[in-house]
């Protein structure tokens, strides 16, 4: 029986680890923290996107559709339905500019999904939007519950789990790779590395498949409570404005009772926004971490909160922060993204010296992070380019275009984001 590491115990992790145990391998899972998904799982991993947020993005949208599928079929017992689920497109965004997409894209684009109905926005107490719909696009359970929930998958599948464990570097020797850590070494057949790309990475990183671009990106999220929801019994609700700098609000569940159509508390919802909330993009993780560094609560307060919520009663002037949502605090995390023109955002994954890397994408991604580690780690059905080994007909081999496709300086892109030093600059 193979052994095989696992290092990073968010969604990516936790996933891969599971299905290579049921498919046979000795599996153990490393998490550097006390827990797992205590990280941008944990924290940010609170969609399972259907596909319409990523309208110029074919084959982003085919993949979280299919992953989405596989979700509800596989983890049933972490979906949070919604009462409703409002995607949108903006007349103007946050600039003044029109969207990305015209409104006949918007449609084909929600028209791909199974489940969908136009709304009539201003009835909906919506304004500035050219049309909306409410589609079928549940949230997943993340904090306490989710981690809990885990402890029966790991358990059932025999996979090991060891947190606290930093893994310092990986080494290939006779076939075998080695896990260096903790003032140990441990030696596997083949490791795994979910660290949502942020370590360990190669170190002919130039030569990546098909010369993948990654930045990483200091992202923000807002806290809020929904004091309404004591008094009307309804399941969490979900609205999102697209495509270009535009507002949206999540449900944040991490309790139990936050998942049913229950009074009695305050259910809490996450607002992002495509332009206030991402500070940067930057080639390393350690010119993201410096930025993050000095982030604050007055920070905050004085460059970020407003902004989100003025742009969020634009479009939907019931959020009313001054008897409805209170805001309660922020979150933040660092994302790796590869930087396209069309935005692409599913998993990419590929192999080198008994290393498999995952760059993470979507949730609704990680059944085709898994299934594409475990045709890598057999040898089944691989291609080779240069040193690395990757998937025929995978994420990355189908994507190959888009992925390769030169960035358009006329277009937005996200990944070009410079959000923090536009406000130091603007205040100096």
């Amino acid at each position: 029986m193979k052994k095989i590491a696992v290092i990073g115990g968010g969604w990516y992790g936790c996933h891969i680890a599971r299905e290579l145990a049921l498919a046979g391998f000795d599996v153990t899972l490393f998490e550097s923290n006390e827990d797992v998904f205590q990280g941008i799982s944990g924290n940010f991993g609170v969609r399972l996107h259907a596909g319409p947020h990523y309208p110029r993005s074919e084959k982003t949208r085919k993949g979280c559709r299919t992953g989405y599928e596989e979700f509800l079929r596989t983890y049933p017992d972490l979906v949070v339905e919604h009462a409703y689920s409002i995607y949108a497109l903006g007349e103007r965004d946050a600039n003044n500019d029109p969207p990305k997409i015209d409104e006949k894209t918007f449609k084909n684009v929600v028209h791909e999904n199974k489940n969908f109905i136009e709304i009539d926005p201003t009835k909906w107490g919506y304004r500035e939007l050219k049309s909306a719909f409410n589609i079928e696009e549940p949230s997943i359970v993340v904090g306490h519950l989710l981690r809990e929930k885990w402890k029966a998958y790991w358990e059932s599948a025999g996979v090991k789990v060891i947190c606290n464990f930093k893994v310092q570097k990986l080494e290939r020797m006779n076939n075998k790779t080695i896990v260096i850590g903790n003032s140990c070494r441990e030696i596997f057949d083949y490791a795994v590395n979910t660290t949502s790309y942020q370590a360990l990475l190669p170190l002919d990183e130039p030569s990546l498949p098909f010369n993948l671009d990654v930045v990483y990106q200091p992202c923000l999220a807002l806290l809020y409570e929904d004091r309404l929801s004591q008094d009307i019994s309804l399941p969490p609700f979900s609205f999102i404005v697209i495509d270009g700098w535009f507002p949206c609000v999540m449900p944040y569940i991490e309790k139990k009772e936050d998942s049913e159509a229950t009074a009695d508390i305050f259910r809490r919802y996450l607002v992002t926004h495509g332009k206030f909330t991402i500070m940067g993009s930057f080639k390393t993780m350690e010119e993201a971490n410096n930025c993050l560094k000095k982030i604050d609560e007055r920070f905050i307060k004085q460059h970020v909160q407003s902004q989100c919520e003025d742009q969020m009663k634009r479009f939907w002037p019931l959020f009313n922060t001054e008897k409805r949502f209170k805001y309660i605090g922020w979150k933040s995390a660092i994302l790796a993204k590869i930087k396209t023109n069309r935005e692409f955002r599913s998993a990419v994954t590929f192999a080198k010296d008994g290393v498999v890397y995952v760059i993470p994408g979507k949730i609704s991604n990680i059944f085709d992070a898994a299934h594409e580690t475990i045709a890598l780690i057999k040898s089944k059905d691989v291609m080779q380019q240069g040193a690395y080994q990757y998937v025929n007909n995978g994420a990355l081999h189908e994507a190959a275009i888009e992925i390769a496709e030169a960035i358009d300086p006329e277009i937005k892109n996200t990944c070009t984001l410079q959000t923090y030093a536009d406000i130091t600059r603007s205040i100096e």
